[in-house]
């Protein structure tokens, strides 16, 4: 389980930097915006849906996610 903390907790540090370096390049148009934090909520649900269902995931979904 602390492993699952851990991986957690590093994934999301790296998500949110990435996301906020990435968001201050963007202009403030609201489309291109809403698109882009889309895009990261989207990675990080599949992450945690990969994270928590690994073991009931076919080999071939867990490969795609992970």
């Amino acid at each position: 389980m602390k492993v699952f903390f851990y991986a957690l907790f590093f994934h999301l540090t790296l998500n949110v930097y990435v996301f906020w370096r990435g968001w201050q390049t963007l202009a403030p148009k609201k489309a291109l915006r809403a698109a882009y934090a889309s895009v990261f909520m989207l990675e990080f649900a599949v992450y945690l849906v990969g994270l928590l269902l690994q073991r009931y995931l076919p080999d071939g979904a867990i490969r795609i996610i992970g």
